[in-house]
């Protein structure tokens, strides 16, 4: 769900009390300060995505803190990723302090006190700010301690890809439906879940977890073995049955929905490829994973409303070169 606030639609003696109230509203608990209330301006653009949330914010220069009292009123237990994109700026958490600027990615937790200080040589700075729960970025205590106000790498592999994806969600953020955001929520805590664990090093694993991520890329690389299921997939990485479908929780699809979900999108995206029109439909299917014709028919027809030859024979041909 979009929403967003613009204080200049308020009288400037109101504003910084509305910034105010409004940020321990939309996140939680905090106290803000600012060298000049009467003439504090800002703006957020944000969209909530079930418990994530991506937003722009743009303000003046401003304090902001967590103190043990105010975690005790009410804590959402979030993650919190800062995107420097204009200005300086400073955070402390658990006694490391680090500053970052534009293009630097920075993690801190709600749970934990903290403070954050902004400046700027203009009237305003700006952040995008990712808000993640924290159950689905499941690290031990003492890996979230350690990641805590350090600077994130983000220039190349998953960080970089992180970054981008933030950019183009807060700048997108109106744009997105209701059945976009359960899966953007899912991209989200997958990166972050990714990001962290190359900080942590290769052979950290998230409280002692396979992540997500790394099952979905392995059911992404086997896709075509009719035999793929949740039993194989748990085996592969040492996990119960159980334990695999309690990782998938809060995704939006189960295990088995997820493998059926990407096998039709990836028979779907042949099918409308012109330049395999001569490849029969039964060995697409196949090429996915599905040993059945019959079945293929009844899942791609429930998902997509024709049959597979109908979608087939729907998609305009090759243009003549």
């Amino acid at each position: 769900m979009y929403h967003a606030i613009d204080l200049r639609e308020l009288p400037a003696g109101d504003r910084f009390d509305f910034w105010h109230q409004s940020l321990s509203t939309m996140y939680a608990p905090i106290d803000v300060r600012t060298a000049h209330p009467r003439s504090f301006s800002g703006g957020v653009e944000a969209l909530e995505m079930g418990g994530a949330q991506v937003a722009t914010v743009r303000c003046s220069a401003v304090t902001a803190s967590r103190t043990t009292r105010l975690i005790r009123r009410s804590d959402p237990e979030c993650y919190h990723l800062n995107l420097g994109v204009h200005g300086r700026f400073g955070l402390n958490q658990g006694g490391r302090t680090v500053t970052f600027g534009p293009g630097d990615l920075v993690l801190y937790q709600s749970w934990r006190p903290f403070r954050t200080t902004s400046e700027s040589r203009q009237r305003t700075v700006s952040v995008i700010e990712a808000h993640i729960p924290r159950r689905l970025v499941p690290l031990s205590t003492a890996q979230a301690e350690s990641v805590a106000a350090v600077r994130l790498p983000v220039h190349s592999g998953l960080g970089a890809l992180l970054t981008q994806f933030l950019g183009t969600v807060a700048q997108d953020c109106g744009r997105y439906g209701p059945d976009d955001e359960a899966r953007l929520t899912g991209i989200l805590a997958e990166l972050v879940g990714g990001v962290l664990a190359a900080h942590l090093g290769a052979d950290a694993r998230p409280a002692g977890r396979v992540g997500l991520l790394q099952v979905r890329q392995y059911i992404e690389s086997r896709l075509g073995d009719p035999a793929l299921g949740p039993a194989g997939v748990a085996a592969a990485h040492h996990l119960s049955v159980r334990s695999l479908h309690r990782l998938f929780h809060g995704s939006d699809d189960s295990v088995a929905e997820y493998i059926r979900r990407r096998r039709l999108e990836n028979c779907r995206h042949d099918l409308a490829d012109p330049g395999q029109r001569h490849v029969p439909i039964r060995a697409l299917a196949a090429r996915w994973g599905f040993a059945d014709p019959a079945n293929f028919n009844r899942a791609f027809r429930t998902r997509y409303g024709l049959t597979p030859g109908d979608f087939r024979a729907s998609v305009p041909p090759a243009p003549e070169s």
